[in-house]
């Protein structure tokens, strides 16, 4: 069931109980792409799944003159609000980006970040935290020299 922010629906579906874990599906992906996890947590755990901006029930926010990641962070927020606190954040992919993004920025109660098959070198380059892309590099960096050798 969908949520409303700002006259914007927000995909919304929740299962289970327990401990909330907020899931986000890659790119192009929506709620559905956690059904068969969802199904064997349920019992253990309260599972709140989305999709993102123009993906399922999910309204586009973004236009070709702002496509910017906020809005992703904005749709988010609004979906953990809704979940209340405190809350797991899980993301796959391109949702795995967001979720670093939203874990680095939201003032929420996130206990823990997974981030599966994520790309973060574009989330950490653009944000408040780039000190953490540079790291990043010169590991990548590190590793290529070790290998190179």
């Amino acid at each position: 069931m969908p949520i409303t922010r700002a006259g914007v629906s927000i995909d919304f579906d929740q299962i289970g109980e327990g401990p909330t874990i907020v899931l986000l599906p890659g790119s192009f992906s929506t709620t559905a792409a956690w059904k068969p996890i969802s199904d064997r947590l349920r019992h253990r755990y309260r599972l709140v799944a989305t999709s993102l901006l123009g993906c399922g029930r999910t309204d586009e926010r973004r236009t070709e003159t702002d496509c910017g990641i906020e809005h992703q962070f904005r749709a988010i927020d609004a979906v953990l609000e809704e979940a209340g606190e405190p809350v797991h954040l899980v993301g796959h992919s391109w949702g795995a980006s967001i979720a670093l993004m939203t874990g680095l920025r939201s003032d929420r109660d996130i206990r823990s970040l997974t981030l599966i098959d994520s790309n973060l070198s574009a989330v950490l380059r653009d944000t408040d935290d780039s000190h953490l892309y540079d790291e990043m590099q010169q590991m990548s960096e590190a590793y290529i020299d070790a290998y190179a050798a």
